[in-house]
C-alpha cells in the first residue's frame, strides 16, 4: 500500500475494516490494499486505525510490525510474524510503545513488564498483582525524575494525555502507570511527544510516583473517586473542566498545554454582526432578521449582551437589531440572549420588549400576529393579569421591581395556593385551604438554563430550572412545610407538603435543599429555631446541618456535595436506606435479610452516645440492626422497612465513657460501658461482632465465655399439645426468640421454608409455636444466618398464647389441616400459600417471608408479582399496594395481560389495586404508567371510570377528591369536563361505547374540531387558518414507549396526545408541522400553508417518528405519497430532503445518530464544527462522504452539528450522492464551502422567514447559471424543474431539447447531422465514482457534463458513438450515420459503462434490444461483439480483464 497524499506524524492514514485477510508477510484490507510486515515499520495499527509513526511522502510505501496487531499467531508457520508474545524481551519493549490496546492488555496479564532502561523509572508488580511507577534513584525539588517518548495519535484510547490541537500522547516506559494524587509528588511536562517528569518535592529510591491527573485531562471520560486521603483531596476526579474557580487558579500553574488552550477558548460571543460569523448557529437573513440556522433547544445561551436600548418595534443588543414579538421565542436573563422557546432552523429571532420596560418610551402597534398579540405594546404596565403572569420569569428585576410597586397580583397555577403581598418578603404563597401530609401542591415545568438566577431551582448536571406560574413565590423558611423533588430528566419539579397545613398558612420550602450555592445570599427572618440566618447555599452548612437537612436535599445538591467533599452520604444506596425526615435517624428502606452491605465508611469516633461514621450518626442500641466490620455497615439481622440502623458501642471500644442506655431490648444493659462493662455472659452472646482492637483487648483481661434466656415458656394447650405463652408482657414490635437450626432439602412437620429446597428444621421451643389466622406474631426468615425470629403484631399480655400464621411460611404443606382458631376471616383449610387466591395473597403479601415471594415469582408468569415483590413497592397490612420510593411520572410500574374490575379494584394478574377519582395510574397499552409523580409510601391507585363505560356493580367511594362519598357508576356517568380530562386515559372499549352513545369530542383549540370522516374520527378547521398560524399547543404525559396516540420527543420519550390533537391524521403533503420541545414535553401545531374553513388538518407522521409502532398504508393520494407509513428511518436520503422542513428535532438527532460521516485523514473541524483541509486536495478529490444531510438556512450539518459546510455561491466543493468534491485545487487550511442552490430547489419553502440572498435555490437562480450549472445538480433538483416545464437549452444549432412523457426532456435533431460529424465536446467535473449522470472517461473517473449532452436518451441501436478522450477527461458525441431532423437523438450507454450505477428498462423495442440495461459486463456475448467497434477504450479494458 502506498500514500495517496503526504501523512505527519501521528496523522490517520486509512481506517482498517474488520474484514482483512492475513497472509504470509502482509494485511490484506478489503478494498485490496496490502499492508507489508516489516520490522523497520513507518505506521500501526491502534484501535482499527492505520496512523503514522513517521512522516510520509506522497507514494511512500508504507510498512507495519504485524507483531503490535497480533499477541500470538500460535503454531502457523505460514507467517512471517510470531506475535507479540514471541519477540525476544529487548524487542518487545522497543514496540511495546506502538501496540495495539487488546495487545498491550494481553501482555501485561501474561507477566510483561515495560521498562525502558532509559528512563529513570521502574515499573513493579504490588502484592495483588497491579503495575505501579517507582523512581529508580533519589531527587530534589524540579530535578527531572524520568524521560520517555510517547506516540502521537489523533484520538484519545488508554493511557493518553491531552495535547493542544485536539491531539493525544500516549503514555510509554513505563510513565503509563503513573498513579494520580491530589497532592503528588510529579508534574508532567510535555513538549512534542517527549514526556518528562518533574520532582515537586524530594523523592526517595524505590518511591511510587504520582501526578494530578486534573493538570492533564480536561474532561475524564470515566471519573473515579480518589482515595488518596490528603486534606487537600479533589474527592471526584471529573477533569480541570469540572473545579471550581479558586481550585482552578491553584492548579492552573501546574496544568498542561492542551488544558492552558481549553481554558482560555473564547466564551460566548457578545451580540454582533461579527459574531455571527463564528457561530454555526444563528446568521443574518436576506431581509436583514437575525435568525436560527439549526435546531437550538430552548434555555440555550445564544450569545452574551453588554447592554440593550430600544427603538420603535425593536430592541438593539449591543448591535444586533431584534424585533419585537407578543409571542417571542427569545429572553434577555441576567445579561444573556436565552432561547425561550426551541429555535428550528429558520426561525427569526424575537423578543418581548414587555420584559425589558415596565412603561415603553415609544409605544408602538404591534403586528406580530400571535394568537396572544396585544396589538398596542406600550410595556408590561398594561398587559394583562395573565400574560403578566407567564412573563414574570423572563421580566427584568427592574421591571418586576416596578410592577410590584404598582401593586402586581402574581397568579398561582395551582388552585391550593394563593399569592399575596406580604411586606416583609414581598409575593409570597400561602395556603387557601386546607392541605394534607403529602399532597402535591405545585408540580412546575418552566424554562432549563445554564445559570442560576434569583427565581431558579438546581436540578443538577449545570442545568437550572426557571420557576413559573406562581411557584417562583415560595416563600424560604428553615423550618419549611413543603419539600421540592427534582425530576431532572424531564426538567421538572414538584412541591409536596411535608405536613397538614392550615388554611392562610405561608407556604414554604427551604432554598438550602435545592440551591448549592446562591445566586443571591439573603439573611432569613423565618424566626424558627433552627434558623440558619444567612442563607447562601448547602455548601456553606456545617456538617450537622448539612446531615440534617440531607432528606429533603434535591438531587441536584447531593451530586455537588459527592464532588466536594469525602463523605459517606452521597454514597448511602436509597434502595437499601434513608435519613428519616425528622428525626434525622438512618433506616431501612425495605426488608432485608442480614448480611446486606449498607454503606461503607473510613472511620469511625464515639460522641454522646452515637458513633459517627465518618459524616453519619447512628445510636447505640443493645440490640443492634447492624455491625461495622472491615469499614463497611453490614445488617447483623433480619431487618423490615422503617427500622433504625443501629450499632453497639460495646462492639467497638473496649472502654467507653459511661452513660444510661435505653433501647428498651430485652438484653438491654442499662449502663454502656464498653466491652469491658458487659458479663461473661454478654460477651460470648457479643463476641462476633467486636473490632478486632476490642478482641484483643479482652482476650488480655482474661475473658470467658458463658449463655442466654428466652421471654416465651412451652407449657401444654389442651388438643393442641405443647404451645407456646408470652412468660411477661411482650410490647408491640419487640423482636425475640430468634432460633437457628438445621437446613434441609425437604419439608417436615417442624421446617420452615427459606428458599425453594431450603427447609429449616428448628428446635429451642420454637416447634411448638401456635398457628392462627389472626396471630399476634409473625415469623421473620434470615437466609444467610439460616435463623427465624418472631416480632410482635401487637401488646402480648403475660400468659398469651403466641401463634403466627403458617400460611406466610409454607408454600405446600407436609401435613395440611383444618383451622379451629375462630377468627372473623379464618382460612380454615391451611395447605400452604400456594393454594390461595390471589385476593388472600395479597392481603398476606406484607407478612410473607421471601421465601414464599421468591415461590410465587418463580410459578408466576406476570410481571405484576414480579413488580410487587421488588425495591419499588410494599404493600400495608391492609393489603394495598404502596411506592417505595419517589416516581416521576410516565414510569412503566408493570405490564399486565389481564385485566378484571372486582367491586372497587382493578385486579391485574391478580394484583389489586384500588379506585381513586384523582389517580396516580393508568392503564396504557397493558403498561400501568404513572400519570403524576408519587412519594414514597404514596398508595398506587386507578380511575375505573376510565375502564369500564358502565360498571356492571356500582360502589361508594370515599377518596380525598371529593368532600363526601360518592357513587362510581363507570365513564358515562361522568360529567362533560371530567370525560374530556380523563379520555386519553381511558380504554377503546370505553371509547367506542362513549361515541357510539353520543358523546362529541373536543379540542382544546377553537380552531379544531373533532368530527367523523372517511378514516374516523378527524380534526378539521373551524376557521381560515393562514400559513405560519402556530395554534394547539400541548404539554402532557411523556412515556417511555409509544403508541398510536404518541409523539417522539427525543429518543426513548412519547408525549401522549389529548385535547384533540390525537385526532390528526396523517398526509404525506401535510398542511401542518409540530414543533417540539423535549425540554419542555411540549408540542405545538404550525400551518405550513393557508388552511381553509373545513380542511382536513393533517401531519405528515413520518416526519415525527422514527420508527412508527404500528405502520400503515396511507390513502393521501398526493404526489408526495410515500404509500406505506414505517417511519423516518425507513426513508431514502432523496425522500429525507423533501421533508427537511417537517422533520422534527428528535428524528434529526436520531438520523445524525444513525448517520455515517467519513472523513479522510486531511479533513479536520474546527472549535465551531466547520470542515477544512489540513493539506493541499486537487480537484476532483472525494472529501466527505455521509448518509444523513441536516439542511439549514445557509449551511448543511453533518452528523447532527458535529461538522458544518457553509453555502458560498463561489464554492470548492460540490455535493454529488451523499459525497462532497472538490471542485477545484484547494490549499492547507481552507474551509469547505457548498452551494446549496445545486441541491435545494426553493430555500424560501423550507424556510420562509429566513432565507438569504445567493441561496434561495435552484428555481431562484438566473437562467444562464441554471443552464451552465445543471450539471452539478442532484436529480431531485433536476426532476423538480422540469416538472416546473423549465426545459434545457442546446448549446449546438444541431440539437433541440423537448418534452417527452415519463422520459422527461430529450435531445432531437433541429437539422439534418451528417455521419462522423461532432455534436458536443462534453467537459465538465471528473469524479472517482459513476452516477445516472456520469460517462466513464477512465479507470475510476466519471464525467459529470452538461448542455443538452446530458438529455441524450438511450438506445440499443444507437446513431450517436461517444469518443472518449482518456487523456484529458472528456468525451465528443459523433454521429454514427446520416440522422434527419426530428429524429431522437441516442446512444448505447453499455458503450460507454461496465456496469451500469443505476440499471433501468429499456423501451427502445429495437431488434437487437437487450430488455435490462446494466452495462457491457451484463451483455451477450453476440451483443459485445456488435457493439465492439464503438465500445470505449475504458470498458474495453475491462472486457479484457474479464477473459483471463
Amino acid at each position: 500500500m502506498k500514500t495517496t497524499a503526504s501523512f505527519k506524524r501521528g496523522e490517520i492514514i486509512s481506517p482498517v475494516p474488520a474484514d482483512y485477510i492475513v497472509e504470509q508477510d502482509a494485511l490484506v484490507l478489503s478494498d485490496g490494499c496490502r499492508l507489508r510486515h516489516e520490522t523497520g515499520f513507518n505506521a500501526t495499527i491502534i484501535s482499527r486505525f492505520l496512523i503514522a509513526t513517521t512522516d510520509l511522502q506522497m507514494g511512500e510505501e508504507v510498512l507495519v510490525n504485524l507483531n503490535v496487531l497480533f499477541y500470538d499467531v500460535g503454531d502457523e508457520k505460514a507467517f512471517l510474524f510470531s506475535g507479540f508474545k514471541n519477540l525476544a524481551e529487548e524487542e518487545k519493549q522497543e514496540v511495546y510503545m506502538y501496540a495495539d490496546e487488546n495487545v498491550r492488555q494481553q501482555a501485561i496479564a501474561d507477566g510483561f513488564v515495560p521498562n525502558r532502561k532509559e528512563s529513570g523509572i521502574d515499573v513493579v508488580r504490588t502484592r495483588n498483582s497491579q503495575l505501579v511507577t517507582v523512581s529508580r534513584g533519589r531527587h530534589e525539588v524540579n530535578n527531572i525524575v524520568f524521560s520517555s517518548t510517547g506516540v502521537l495519535l489523533p484520538f484519545p484510547v488508554r493511557s493518553t494525555v491531552e495535547l493542544p490541537g485536539d491531539q493525544h500522547l500516549r503514555l510509554t516506559g513505563g510513565s503509563e502507570f503513573i498513579r494520580h494524587a491530589c497532592q503528588p509528588n510529579l508534574r508532567l511536562a510535555i513538549e512534542g511527544d517527549s514526556i518528562h517528569g518533574i520532582a515537586l518535592r524530594s523523592i526517595e529510591g524505590g518511591e511510587q510516583l504520582t501526578y494530578n491527573y486534573l493538570c492533564t485531562e480536561w474532561d475524564i471520560a470515566e471519573p473515579f473517586h480518589c482515595a488518596c486521603n490528603t486534606d487537600s483531596c479533589y474527592r471526584f476526579i471529573r477533569g480541570f473542566h469540572y473545579l471550581d474557580a479558586e481550585e482552578k487558579v491553584l492548579l492552573f500553574p501546574s496544568v498542561t498545554a492542551a488544558i492552558q488552550e481549553k481554558y482560555h477558548a473564547a466564551l460566548p460571543q457578545t451580540a454582533s454582526l461579527a459574531s455571527l460569523e463564528k457561530t454555526t448557529a444563528i446568521a443574518v437573513t436576506l431581509e436583514g432578521k437575525v435568525a436560527a440556522q439549526r435546531y437550538v433547544a430552548s434555555g440555550k445561551v445564544l450569545m452574551n449582551v453588554n447592554r440593550f436600548c430600544v427603538r420603535s418595534r425593536e430592541v438593539v443588543l449591543d448591535s444586533l437589531h431584534i424585533p419585537h414579538s407578543c409571542d417571542a421565542n427569545t429572553a434577555l436573563l441576567e445579561g444573556r440572549l436565552v432561547a425561550s422557546k426551541p429555535l428550528l432552523s429558520g426561525d427569526p429571532l424575537t423578543l418581548n420588549l414587555c420584559t425589558l420596560f415596565y412603561e415603553l418610551p415609544l409605544p408602538f402597534e404591534c403586528h406580530c400576529g400571535s394568537s396572544n398579540c396585544t396589538r398596542l405594546v406600550k410595556g408590561f404596565s398594561t398587559l394583562s393579569e395573565d400574560d403578566k403572569s407567564g412573563l414574570i420569569p423572563l421580566a427584568e428585576r427592574s421591571v418586576l421591581v416596578e410592577a410590584a410597586r404598582h401593586g402586581l397580583n402574581v397568579q398561582s397555577s395551582s388552585p391550593l395556593v394563593k399569592i399575596r403581598r406580604y411586606p416583609p418578603m414581598g409575593e409570597v404563597t400561602f395556603a387557601a385551604d386546607f392541605i394534607p401530609k403529602g399532597t402535591r401542591i405545585f408540580h412546575m415545568r418552566g424554562l432549563v438554563i445554564p445559570f442560576p438566577t434569583v427565581y431558579t431551582v438546581y436540578l443538577g448536571d449545570g442545568k437550572h430550572l426557571l420557576f413559573a406560574d406562581g411557584a417562583q413565590c415560595l416563600a424560604h423558611s428553615c423550618d419549611p412545610n413543603t419539600r421540592l423533588s427534582i425530576d431532572a430528566s424531564n426538567g421538572t419539579a414538584s412541591c409536596f407538603a411535608m405536613r397538614d397545613i392550615e388554611p392562610g398558612e405561608i407556604v414554604s420550602f427551604n432554598y438550602l435543599t435545592s440551591e448549592w450555592d446562591m445566586a443571591s445570599p439573603f439573611r432569613c427572618g423565618c424566626g424558627s429555631a433552627s434558623c440558619f440566618s444567612m442563607i447562601k447555599g448547602f455548601r456553606h452548612l456545617d456538617e450537622e446541618s448539612q446531615l440534617r437537612l440531607w432528606p429533603h436535599a434535591t438531587s441536584g445538591v447531593k451530586f455537588l456535595f459527592a464532588q466536594h467533599r469525602r463523605s459517606a452520604l452521597p454514597n448511602l444506596d436509597n434502595s437499601l436506606v434513608y435519613l428519616h425526615e425528622t428525626l434525622g435517624e438512618l433506616r431501612l428502606a425495605r426488608d432485608l435479610s442480614s448480611g446486606v452491605v449498607l454503606f461503607t465508611a473510613t472511620t469511625f469516633c464515639i460522641a454522646a452516645g452515637k458513633v459517627l461514621l465518618d459524616d453519619v450518626r447512628l445510636k447505640h442500641s443493645c440490640s443492634p440492626t447492624a455491625v461495622f466490620l472491615e469499614g463497611r455497615v453490614v445488617l447483623s439481622r433480619a431487618s423490615l422497612r422503617g427500622d433504625a440502623v443501629t450499632l453497639n458501642i460495646n462492639h467497638l471500644v473496649y472502654n467507653s465513657p459511661v452513660f444510661t442506655c435505653h433501647c428498651g431490648s430485652a438484653n438491654c444493659v442499662g449502663e454502656v460501658r464498653g466491652f469491658a462493662g458487659l458479663t461473661d455472659e454478654q460477651k460470648n452472646t457479643e463476641m462476633v461482632y467486636v473490632d478486632p482492637r476490642v478482641r484483643a483487648a479482652a482476650v488480655e483481661n482474661g475473658y470467658r465465655i458463658q449463655s442466654s434466656c428466652p421471654l416465651v415458656e412451652v407449657k401444654p394447650n389442651g388438643f393442641m399439645g405443647q404451645a407456646t405463652f408470652a412468660k411477661s408482657d411482650i410490647r408491640e414490635g419487640t423482636r425475640f426468640f430468634e432460633v437457628s437450626g438445621l437446613v434441609l432439602p425437604f419439608a417436615t412437620i417442624y421446617t420452615i421454608l427459606l428458599v425453594d429446597e431450603q427447609h429449616l428444621l428448628f428446635a429451642d421451643g420454637a416447634q411448638c409455636l401456635a398457628h392462627s389466622c389472626d396471630p399476634n406474631v409473625r415469623v421473620i426468615t434470615d437466609n444467610t444466618r439460616k435463623r427465624i425470629g418472631c416480632l410482635a403484631l401487637r401488646d402480648i399480655k403475660k400468659g398469651e398464647l403466641i401463634s403466627f400464621n403458617y400460611l406466610t411460611t409454607e408454600w405446600d404443606m407436609q401435613t395440611p389441616f383444618t383451622c379451629l382458631c375462630g377468627a372473623p376471616l379464618c382460612y380454615r383449610e391451611i395447605r400452604g400459600f400456594k393454594y390461595l387466591g390471589d385476593e388472600a395473597r395479597q392481603k398476606l403479601w406484607c407478612m410473607a417471608t421471601p421465601g414464599i415471594k421468591s415461590m410465587v415469582i418463580a410459578t408466576k408468569a406476570e410481571d405484576t408479582w414480579a413488580q410487587i415483590a421488588s425495591t419499588r413497592f410494599f404493600v400495608s397490612n391492609d393489603g394495598l399496594l404502596h411506592a417505595s420510593e419517589d416516581m416521576k411520572e410516565g414510569t412503566v410500574l408493570m405490564k399486565v395481560s389481564c385485566m378484571e374490575i372486582v367491586r372497587e379494584f382493578l385486579s391485574l394478574d391478580g394484583i389489586r389495586i384500588r379506585h381513586h377519582c384523582s389517580p396516580n395510574v393508568a392503564v396504557i397499552e397493558n403498561r400501568v404508567v404513572l400519570i403524576s409523580p408519587v412519594s414514597a409510601g404514596e398508595e398506587i391507585n386507578v380511575d375505573l371510570n376510565c375502564l369500564s363505560y358502565l360498571l356492571l356493580e356500582a360502589f361508594e367511594c370515599n377518596c380525598s377528591q371529593f368532600k363526601s362519598p360518592h357513587l362510581i357508576q363507570g365513564f358515562k356517568w361522568l360529567n362533560e369536563e371530567k370525560k374530556h380530562a380523563c379520555m386519553i386515559f381511558t380504554e377503546p372499549s370505553v371509547r367506542a361505547a362513549a361515541l357510539k352513545d353520543g358523546y362529541k369530542m373536543k379540542c382544546d383549540s377553537s380552531l379544531i374540531k373533532i368530527c367523523e370522516g372517511r378514516t374516523g374520527l378527524e380534526a378539521h378547521a373551524t376557521a381560515n387558518i393562514p400559513a405560519g398560524t402556530r395554534f394547539m399547543t400541548i404539554q402532557g404525559l411523556c412515556l417511555p414507549f409509544s403508541t398510536a396516540c404518541t409523539v417522539q420527543l427525543s429518543e426513548g420519550k412519547h408525549l401522549l396526545l389529548f385535547g384533540g390533537a390525537q385526532f390528526l391524521s396523517h398526509s404525506c403533503d401535510a398542511n401542518i408541522r409540530l414543533r417540539v420541545d423535549a425540554v419542555n414535553n411540549t408540542i405545538g401545531c404550525e400551518a405550513l400553508r393557508d388552511i381553509s374553513v373545513e380542511e382536513l388538518v393533517s401531519v405528515n407522521y413520518v416526519a415525527v417518528e422514527w420508527d412508527l409502532s404500528a405502520p400503515f398504508h396511507c390513502l393521501c393520494h398526493s404526489p408526495k405519497c410515500l404509500h406505506d407509513i414505517r417511519g423516518f428511518r425507513y426513508l431514502s436520503n432523496a425522500q429525507r430532503l423533501a421533508f427537511q422542513g417537517q422533520v422534527t428535532p428528535a428524528i434529526r438527532q436520531l438520523a445524525a445518530s444513525h448517520a455515517i460521516v467519513n472523513l479522510p485523514p486531511n479533513v479536520k473541524g474546527n472549535t465551531a464544527g466547520m470542515l477544512q483541509v489540513t493539506s493541499p486536495v486537487t480537484r476532483g478529490t472525494v472529501l466527505v462522504e455521509c448518509t444523513d444531510m441536516d439542511i439549514q438556512p445557509t449551511q448543511v450539518s453533518l452528523g447532527g452539528d458535529s461538522y458544518i459546510i457553509r453555502h458560498k455561491e463561489d464554492a470548492n466543493t460540490v455535493f454529488v450522492e451523499g459525497r462532497f468534491v472538490t471542485k477545484r485545487n484547494m490549499e492547507e487550511g481552507e474551509f469547505l464551502t457548498v452551494d446549496m442552490n445545486f441541491f435545494i430547489y426553493d430555500t424560501s419553502s423550507l424556510f420562509p422567514l429566513a432565507f438569504a440572498e445567493g441561496c434561495q435555490g435552484f428555481f431562484h437562480l438566473p437562467e444562464v447559471t441554471k443552464q451552465s450549472q445543471l450539471y452539478l445538480c442532484e436529480p431531485s433538483v433536476r426532476a423538480q424543474a422540469m416538472q416546473d416545464g423549465w426545459i434545457v437549452k442546446s448549446s449546438s444549432p444541431l440539437v433541440e431539447v423537448r418534452r417527452n412523457g415519463e422520459m422527461g426532456q430529450t435531445a432531437y435533431a433541429a437539422a439534418n447531422i451528417a455521419l462522423g460529424e461532432v455534436l458536443f465536446h462534453s467537459t465538465g467535473l471528473v469524479v472517482p465514482f459513476p452516477t445516472m449522470y456520469t460517462i466513464c472517461v477512465g479507470e475510476n473517473k466519471h464525467l459529470l457534463f452538461g448542455d443538452a449532452a446530458e438529455c441524450i436518451a438511450h438506445h440499443c441501436d444507437p446513431n450517436l458513438q461517444v469518443v472518449v478522450h482518456e487523456e484529458n477527461g472528456t468525451f465528443d458525441f459523433v454521429a454514427l450515420r446520416s440522422i434527419t431532423v426530428g429524429e431522437m437523438l441516442n446512444f448505447n450507454y453499455c458503450t460507454t459503462e461496465w456496469t451500469m450505477n443505476s440499471p433501468f428498462v429499456c423501451l427502445c423495442e429495437s431488434v437487437h434490444c437487450a430488455g435490462t440495461i446494466r452495462g457491457f459486463l451484463h451483455l451477450k456475448e453476440t451483443d459485445r461483439q456488435r457493439l465492439w467497434p464503438i465500445t470505449s477504450p475504458v470498458v474495453k479494458r475491462y472486457a479484457s480483464r474479464e477473459s483471463y
